[in-house]
């Protein structure tokens, strides 16, 4: 399965304060639990992953479950403010969840290639 993450140039999500104003539609009622509801340790985790140097974020595992995060008129308007889906396969898991996947990169997340063309 291809983990697929959706990120900026600086290789940063669209989940922080202020930003999903602009982007998440307006008739959404329900969206999946912050990492932090699912793993109460995540953040020891994440914490020790980032002694050793590493990058984190959030990915998902294929399409569908990306599907699940976002809709497509939401894709289209990340898009439009400069979010791509980049492929972060070659990453390591530092949890897994249902519904998402913490990920850790030796190399920064802005460095991860686009998921346009691949198997997704």
């Amino acid at each position: 399965m291809t983990l697929l993450r959706v990120q900026d140039r600086h290789g940063r999500g669209p989940w922080r304060p202020g930003l999903s104003s602009r982007w998440v539609d307006a008739f959404r009622t329900a969206q999946h639990p912050p990492i932090y509801d699912e793993r109460p340790d995540w953040l020891d985790i994440c914490r020790q992953a980032q002694s050793s140097g590493a990058h984190i974020g959030c990915a998902v595992d294929g399409m569908d479950a990306l599907l699940s995060w976002f809709s497509p008129m939401e894709l289209a308007r990340l898009y439009d403010m400069g979010f791509r889906i980049v492929d972060a396969s070659e990453c390591d898991v530092l949890i897994r969840t249902p519904t998402q996947v913490v990920i850790s990169s030796r190399l920064p997340l802005k460095k991860l290639p686009p998921a346009i063309g691949r198997a997704a």
